[in-house]
């Protein structure tokens, strides 16, 4: 029988000494919560970066846009589970790291990492497709064909934005034994998409990992006639004063990435067929695979989209606050209105194998108890392979983002973390 093998990093003894704060955190009195319970939530992130799971965790939390917690901890390179162990760097004033007494390299979580933000991407991907609407110049409800002549002859070319966003197109998943590496050919990958057969019809859901994504993000490259890059920079990226914030990261940020670890246990998991199905190949080749120089020069519209864990938390606030963010208009309110108020039901995932509510792109929470915690029915975000959690709420005010760098799917992370989420609803309402 195979080993099992079960992959964790090095915890310092010292907390303090891999945690860094954004001194632009306000008081908790401000907006009427008690200091202890956001304390309890920057506890409970300790307690999950304990588990050994999380080689870095990033979290910024938002109540009535005012930024209550803005925290990191941890590695963003260079104590992954089968890294050497390594004497702990640490940074002078002017951010200069001083000597190693290891030549392996180790780099310190700064408020400033870039983190790849997995699926959590479909989000903006899925701002973008509403921003379009709203500049009349496509519908959601028309076959992509009309936008897309390479769809024209194909079924998939009946399908609209509208049943990709949310993800009832019938096709979840590239053929089986497809490399990673052949999604970023251009011509392989619409040759791929114009041969996908929809494996179900009607209004049955299953979650569309990467395929819909690729597709949308053609349909906004072919409208706007710019690369997705050029678009997100033009609406989003650029007019927030946001550093990353992009489809992939540019080579200049490379050395200060933070890189991503398979943690956890990844043999004998009872569901690795399934999981392949849903990601596209193995959880620890895709993971490792985010961190080499061809994913991060590429566009993958469902899941490289770079940001720090501030410049997420910003964007979900924007959203929020309908469109608007430091006094200046983003979004026309009429987009957000309309991506956040699509219409939606709970029901079960086929691909997940879980009960769930999407809307415009969004995976959506629900009252009494959801995804998003407690009387969450008004809360919006997605989840990232597989423990990026990024949401926000419209009735409580909050917008919250919580990226790492483990990948786990079991260990002992899983409790803790549900019940971060859950003292979140409710120690913020």
């Amino acid at each position: 029988m195979k080993k099992r093998q079960f992959y964790k990093v090095h915890i310092p003894d010292q907390l303090a000494a891999v945690t860094q704060r954004d001194v632009n955190e306000v008081s908790a009195e401000q907006v009427g919560i008690a200091p202890t319970k956001i304390e309890s939530l920057w506890l409970g992130v300790e307690k999950l970066y304990s588990t050994g799971l999380y080689p870095a965790m990033a979290v910024a939390v938002r109540k009535n846009d005012q930024l209550l917690l803005h925290r990191v901890i941890g590695h963003a390179q260079g104590n992954g589970p089968q890294d050497p162990r390594m004497t702990q760097k640490t940074l002078v004033d002017d951010n200069t790291a001083l000597p190693l007494e290891s030549s392996a390299p180790l780099l310190e979580m700064r408020l400033d990492t870039p983190i790849c933000l997995f699926s959590t991407s479909k989000c903006i991907t899925a701002t973008l497709i509403y921003w379009l609407q709203s500049l009349h110049e496509f519908s959601l409800h028309q076959p992509i064909a009309h936008y897309l002549p390479e769809f024209k002859s194909v079924v998939s070319g009946k399908f609209t934005a509208d049943q990709l966003l949310n993800h009832r197109a019938g096709i979840p998943a590239f053929p089986e034994g497809l490399e990673v590496r052949a999604l970023l050919d251009r011509q392989v990958l619409m040759k791929l998409l114009t041969q996908l057969r929809p494996e179900w019809s009607g209004h049955r859901t299953g979650y569309h990992a990467t395929t819909s994504g690729f597709i949308l993000g053609f349909l906004i490259e072919a409208i706007t006639q710019k690369s997705l890059v050029e678009v997100v920079d033009e609406v989003l990226r650029k007019p927030m004063a946001l550093k990353y914030f992009n489809y992939g990261l540019e080579k200049e940020f490379r050395d200060r990435v933070a890189f991503n670890y398979p943690t956890g246990d990844y043999h004998e998991l009872g569901f690795e067929k399934n999981l392949r199905r849903i990601i596209g190949g193995r959880l620890e080749d895709v993971v490792s695979y985010a961190n080499q120089p061809e994913f991060m020069d590429a566009i993958v519209p469902s899941a490289n989209f770079f940001a720090t864990s501030g410049e997420v938390c910003s964007f979900f606030q924007m959203l929020l606050d309908k469109g608007r963010y430091l006094g200046k208009t983003i979004l026309p309110e009429s987009c957000v209105e309309a991506m956040l108020h699509a219409p939606s039901k709970f029901e079960f995932d086929h691909v997940l194998k879980v009960p769930i509510r999407y809307s415009g792109g969004f995976m959506l929470g629900r009252d009494p108890i959801g995804g998003w915690g407690a009387y969450s029915a008004q809360s919006f975000g997605h989840i990232g392979l597989t423990n990026n959690l990024c949401w926000a709420d419209a009735k409580k005010q909050i917008s919250i983002s919580l990226l790492t760098t483990g990948n786990p799917l079991l260990g002992t992370h899983i409790l803790q973390l549900m019940r971060w989420i859950l003292q979140v609803s409710i120690y913020l309402k």
